[in-house]
């Protein structure tokens, strides 16, 4: 798993190979796991692989991240999956996203909640929790009003399933205190 995330994709411009692209996303997704983040189709046969692995090092998650990236960016994999069924794909893709980011507080907007939920997604009608609501406004541009028309909200992994390939969210935390850490670092340097 290492090696095939040691090298990082490279920054070629070319459609990534989609056999390195699977080997790729399979090594992220085992990242992933060892931080105890498990996709809901992980088998136990993965979950003890992961566990005997222990906690990655963070470079290791940051390549995890990177070839993530670049596998939804430009991918030969990303087209093969269009021709059959892209949206899930994409879906799949950004929970993942959300798998290998750092865990971070999530302050939520002072408003009266009379559920435990934020909203409803405008594509599965399902309840969005705190910290994970994209909202969506659609606007009509050919009329001088600017106004929204309508206000929708959605989970991530769901709009991107409805999105064109082209339009795919990366939706990429980072730890305020590793930033602060790596800023101090070169200005040292």
């Amino acid at each position: 798993m290492e090696t095939a995330l040691a090298s990082g994709p490279l920054e070629t411009g070319e459609a990534l190979d989609a056999d390195i692209s699977q080997i790729a996303l399979a090594a992220a997704d085992l990242v992933a796991g060892m931080l105890g983040r498990f996709g809901a189709d992980a088998t136990q046969d993965i979950r003890d692989r992961a566990a005997s692995l222990g906690e990655p090092p963070r470079d290791l998650v940051e390549a995890a991240r990177n070839w993530v990236s670049a596998v939804a960016s430009r991918s030969e994999l990303m087209d093969l999956w269009e021709e059959s069924d892209g949206a899930e794909f994409r879906r799949s893709l950004s929970l993942l996203i959300d798998r290998l980011n750092p865990d971070i507080a999530y302050t939520s907007p002072k408003v009266k909640k009379e559920q435990d939920f934020f909203n409803i997604c405008a594509f599965c009608n399902k309840e969005i929790r705190d910290g994970d609501t994209f909202e969506i406004q659609l606007k009509n541009r050919s009329v001088k009003e600017r106004l929204p028309k309508a206000v929708f909200f959605a989970h991530l992994a769901c709009l991107n399933g409805a999105l064109h390939p082209t339009y795919f969210i990366q939706d990429w935390k980072f730890d305020p205190d590793e930033i602060e850490e790596a800023a101090r670092k070169l200005l040292e340097d």
